[in-house]
């Protein structure tokens, strides 16, 4: 060997490491120094060592006291002895193998008296122990890995020990560990000890993770085949009691493989890390399983302890989520009376989207179906309660997953308790409901009967059925004279009042014609009355008298799903309590119109005309008034009879009817004389009805007659205002009309003094 540097430091010992090897050579060589004996070595005084395959020294120990010193390297030609010159020492090295790779020199620097012969028997011997060393220092690995792993029962931080452990035995090559899932029948969770391998991993190998598990469970299981070499990845089995638990592997780039030293190392490792990881995976599971019975045990509780039909369900689906994140939740009901946020859906029994659902609905039991497509894995559990199955929760996963049996039965019964709970709200829903109906009738029955103006019955009702809905708009409806449509008489929208409906909807035509009531959770585009456009949920019963439509309530809401079949039954019930306080108001309306109408020529009479004015001059701000008197009536009935004087009464009423506004009032003040007050009407414009009302009498009566006329006017600034002076004034104007000659026109002299 020849020298290269001359300058070493006076150290007993100092390594000089570029990798792993020269790591492990220099630990293997000072743990065979722990029980090596100065005496046994060939010489009293000398130098052992190791070199790597540049020559290097790595590490050394110094035997008495040489009196030549030890270069930190050496240019390594053979592996001869060679006499140093200068210094009477000779170098002898063997080579230290791994494969038949050489990856360092084992070393004595003697005095040249020492023969060649004996440093060759002595490193012999040595690199024997060495060797065994070598073997000592990965046991020593594996009981520290296993020692580090067993400082927790987290399968974090077990596997997390291992990757990092390994990668750095190995010197540096990256490793990853992955766990079998057996009940979802592919690799779940990965570690790794560097992120770059893992995406590697991810990518090549867990593109199709469940081929990958198969072939790998088939590969291992029972021992059949140790070891798979996969695209750059060494995969070992982690093995406990002929069960595959996961997997360790190595990526290898390039032509860097493994010794089969790392692979007999990595082997012993697995076998005792099997024991501990599988503790922790058993542990996990009955942490998992001490989890479900727990959480099954609150939901319970919380089930039982609440009457909250919403409230149970969100339990029961927030708890299947959490212990089984792939599912996603719907909910099949077989009537609408809960509501709830989750995605409820109604049975059609003809849809292939509900195939599963009712299946279990209708044979009362969990179904389990797996398929090609969206819903990989369905699971329909019914809501079972005493009395019959209330709906469906169904679960869905859109990837390939396996239910165990006894996750099965954990659904299965967290359906039953929700079905259970179900039939209780439902029950005390029913009976608090039935109350609020009865209080409800009670107290709108109440209000009905203390009002008999129909304005004011149907203002409450209206009013009612918002209040008690929660809804946006109601209207009454009444059969239109020609009976092929209806007019809104009363609605929560006064414009609406007057309008004609129901001559195109067919929902509204066959609530006319057929009596069929309005139910609609989502009206159809295009569809419905243009006057209630933007509404989507309608609720309507028919007012029937008789057998007969007279009228319809409709209750509406812009909100799709609005109205439950209780709220129709609920509305049936009022319509009837509506419809007959209804028909009491009309009947007293109808009685009052008679009490205040002349039943010869149907004006109002004098005590209607009284009220009238006095309300007007409370309100108004000026009035007019024409009293009138039918000309020489008396000559009428002595000389045609007074059958033709009651015809002529009449003639002249229907002529005052179609002379003034609806808003104008025409009486029958006594005998031959009639009146009219004209409201918010100047004297000048009152003149002109009387003049129009005197030209139509002489032109339209048979036979012929005339009248004579007294108007009289108030203003809101006179000094005195009342109903007696306003017809003491127009009385007074009608005397001086038929002192002049009668057929004519007076206008009273209005003098408040």
């Amino acid at each position: 060997m020849k020298n290269i540097t001359t300058n070493f430091p006076n150290v007993q010992e100092e390594a000089m490491m570029k990798n792993q090897h020269h790591k492990k050579l220099a630990y293997v060589f000072r743990n065979s120094m722990n029980y090596f004996s100065p005496d046994s070595f060939i010489c009293k005084n000398g130098w052992f060592f190791i070199l790597d395959v540049t020559g290097k020294v790595l590490v050394h120990k110094k035997i008495g006291f040489p009196e030549y010193p030890l270069l930190n390297s050496y240019y390594v030609e053979d592996l001869h002895s060679q006499i140093q010159p200068g210094d009477h020492s000779r170098i002898v090295c063997v080579p230290i193998f791994q494969e038949k790779l050489v990856i360092g020199y084992l070393g004595l620097s003697v005095s040249v008296d020492v023969l060649y012969e004996q440093c060759i028997a002595f490193l012999e011997g040595f690199r024997y122990s060495l060797h065994m060393g070598w073997e000592s220092y990965y046991n020593e690995q594996v009981a520290s890995i296993v020692y580090e792993m067993n400082e927790s029962f987290e399968l974090d931080y077990v596997l997390s020990t291992v990757v990092n452990r390994i990668a750095e035995i190995l010197g540096g090559k990256e490793c990853i560990a992955a766990i079998f899932n057996r009940e979802q029948r592919k690799i779940e969770s990965q570690w790794s000890s560097d992120v770059l391998s893992l995406d590697v991993f991810k990518t090549n190998l867990l593109a199709e993770n469940d081929i990958l598990y198969e072939k790998l469970l088939k590969s291992f299981d029972k021992n059949k085949e140790p070891l798979q070499i996969i695209d750059q990845f060494f995969i070992f089995p982690i093995i406990h009691s002929g069960n595959t638990l996961g997997i360790i592997a190595i990526l290898s780039e390039g032509d860097k493989g493994l010794f089969e030293y790392e692979k007999q190392f990595i082997f012993k490792l697995l076998k005792e890390v099997a024991s501990a990881l599988n503790k922790v995976l058993t542990l996990l599971r009955i942490e998992r399983d001490h989890e479900k019975r727990d959480r099954l045990y609150q939901v319970t509780k919380k089930i039982h302890s609440s009457i909250d039909v919403n409230e149970v369900l969100h339990a029961i689906v927030e708890n299947v989520k959490y212990m089984y994140p792939e599912l996603q939740a719907e909910l099949w009901l077989s009537h609408d009376s809960c509501s709830t946020q989750l995605p409820v859906k109604q049975f059609t029994f003809q849809s292939d989207e509900s195939e599963v659902s009712v299946q279990a609905y209708m044979e009362a039991r969990t179904i389990v179906k797996k398929s090609l497509g969206e819903r990989a894995l369905t699971l329909a559990a019914p809501l079972r309660g005493k009395q019959g199955v209330y709906g469906v929760i169904e679960f869905h996963a859109p990837e390939p997953i396996t239910l165990q049996k006894r996750d099965i039965e954990y659904i299965s019964m967290l359906a039953d308790t929700a079905g259970t709970a179900f039939e209780s709200a439902q029950l005390y829903y029913q009976t608090r409901n039935m109350i609020r109906e009865l209080l409800l009738i009670n107290e709108i029955t109440q209000q009905l009967n203390k009002s008999l103006k129909l304005k004011d019955v149907l203002k409450f009702v209206t009013g009612k059925l918002i209040e008690t809905y929660g809804a946006e708009y109601c209207c009454i409806l009444r059969k239109s004279e020609e009976g092929d449509s209806f007019i809104i008489q009363a609605s929560t929208d006064e414009k609406h009042l007057g309008q004609i409906v129901g001559k195109r909807w067919n929902r509204l035509i066959n609530l006319n014609k057929k009596t069929e009531p309005i139910i609609i959770a989502d009206l159809p585009t295009g569809e419905g009355e243009p006057l209630f456009r933007g509404y989507q949920s309608f609720v309507g019963v028919p007012l029937v008298d008789g057998g007969k439509v007279e009228g319809a309530i409709l209750v509406m809401d812009s909100r799709t799903n609005f109205f439950t079949f209780d709220d129709y039954k609920l509305l049936e019930i009022l319509a009837q309590h509506m419809n007959l306080a209804m028909t009491n108001a009309s009947l007293h309306a109808e009685v009052e119109r008679l009490v205040v109408i002349d039943n010869l020529t149907g004006l109002y009479n004098r005590k209607y005309l009284y009220d009238y004015v006095t309300s007007s001059q409370a309100t108004d701000e000026y009035g007019s008034l024409i009293l009138i008197d039918i000309d020489f009536f008396k000559n009428v009935n002595d000389t045609y009879g007074h059958q033709v004087g009651d015809e002529i009464l009449v003639q002249v009423a229907d002529i005052l009817h179609d002379s003034i506004r609806s808003s104008d009032v025409a009486t029958r003040w006594g005998g031959e004389e009639l009146a009219i007050y004209l409201p918010r009407v100047k004297i000048d414009k009152a003149l002109d009805v009387a003049e129009r009302i005197r030209k139509r009498v002489m032109d339209r009566t048979k036979p012929q007659i005339t009248i004579s006329s007294g108007l009289s006017f108030w203003n809101r600034n006179d000094r005195y205002i009342s109903v007696e002076n306003l017809f003491q004034c127009a009385d007074a104007a009608l005397y001086q009309a038929k002192s002049v000659g009668r057929n004519k026109i007076i206008v009273a002299s209005m003098d408040n003094d």
